[in-house]
């Protein structure tokens, strides 16, 4: 049996297979991978940024709303230690941010306490700045090694004069009868960026843009105030 080999043969022109309309598309795919890539890469990249600026708001949140706890029960411990003082204090008239357009006819007494006042009486201070920021060992402040500062200030309004009296005390307003005050305690915290790193609110610096402020309220009864 004899097998002729045609050289040369070529293909019939109709089972030809042409591919020029193909040109190309390999490096379209692979841009467009690239493109869906990118895009993901961008997105993770803006939530990671998105989280860590939602946890530095909460932050700051929960500093100013201890700022405001530690206000309460400061004021708290100092006008227990002496209520007759703070009730004759309040007898002067201040212009309390808590009275201010809540009351149509005689504003109520009250008495305004700032952390520096608190501190002042306590002889300690109540919170430290941090120092040496830029050095490789920083000294920690109460908010850490940032330039975050706090402060708060009280109010004390609305004293009114409570009958509670006890065993073997006078109850006809003779002298020696007691006396208590209910008092409503109200404490504004609030923490920002200390540029200056000085303990002090700046608003004409931009500090005050930074600032977070929380406000807590408590009802205080104290006594017996002997008249």
């Amino acid at each position: 049996m004899v097998t002729q080999v045609v050289k040369g043969a070529r293909p019939k022109r109709g089972l030809t297979v042409h591919r020029s309309h193909e040109r190309g598309t390999s490096l379209y795919i692979v841009v467009m991978i690239l493109l869906i890539v990118s895009t993901m890469g961008v997105f993770a990249v803006n939530a990671a940024r998105f989280e860590i600026r939602s946890a530095g708001y909460v932050r700051q949140l929960t500093l100013a709303a201890k700022m405001s706890e530690m206000g309460g029960f400061a004021a708290l411990e100092e006008v227990g230690y002496n209520p007759s003082y703070f009730v004759s204090q309040m007898n002067n008239y201040q212009n309390c941010p808590s009275n201010i357009g809540t009351f149509t006819g005689s504003v109520p007494l009250c008495l305004m306490l700032m952390k520096s006042d608190i501190e002042n009486m306590m002889g300690v201070a109540l919170t430290t700045a941090a120092a040496n920021l830029t050095s490789s060992s920083p000294t920690l402040g109460s908010f850490g090694a940032t330039n975050t500062a706090g402060s708060f200030f009280v109010e004390l309004t609305q004293a009114d004069l409570v009958a509670r009296p006890f065993a073997g005390s006078p109850i006809d307003g003779s002298p020696g009868t007691p006396q208590f005050f209910r008092v409503t305690v109200t404490s504004t915290g609030f923490v920002w960026a200390d540029a200056n790193n000085n303990g002090q609110l700046n608003f004409s610096t931009g500090e005050g843009t930074s600032a977070v402020v929380v406000k807590s309220r408590q009802y205080m009864l104290f006594g017996p105030i002997y008249q």
